[in-house]
């Protein structure tokens, strides 16, 4: 029981350590203003949203693009000829490919989504 104490006794709690935050020691309105919009989660929620949103965008607008994959692999075997072991021989080999796919067309699927996304962000700026 006297091991497990002396165990648990290094770590150090962090629950409700303020000593590590920035908080000022004279509040007036203005202080206080400051304060609640910077730390506003559902401000930090509508932020975050709204860079989730830009990145579905941008998205969107890559399906348009093509895409290119590309893979290689080598090869080295040695043996030998002889049973006795004289000769020897090492063969090599090597595949390498690339492959490309492009989506002309999906029902118009891929401009209305772009369409859709861009409104989700005007929406979106229209909340903050």
């Amino acid at each position: 029981m006297l091991f497990l104490f002396l165990g648990f006794s290094c770590f150090q709690g962090f629950a409700q350590d303020t000593a590590t935050k920035d908080i000022p020691v004279i509040w007036d309105l203005a202080t206080c203003l400051q304060y609640a919009k910077e730390n506003n989660i559902q401000l930090k929620t509508l932020r975050l949203s709204t860079e989730s949103a830009k990145q579905d965008e941008l998205q969107s607008k890559s399906a348009l693009l093509p895409n290119l994959s590309g893979s290689a692999s080598q090869s080295f075997n040695h043996y030998n000829l002889n049973t006795n072991g004289t000769t020897s021989a090492i063969n090599s080999s090597g595949a390498y490919g690339l492959a490309s796919s492009w989506t002309l067309y999906k029902g118009g699927y891929l401009k209305t989504d772009i369409k859709q996304k861009d409104l989700w962000n005007c929406n979106i700026k229209v909340d903050i």
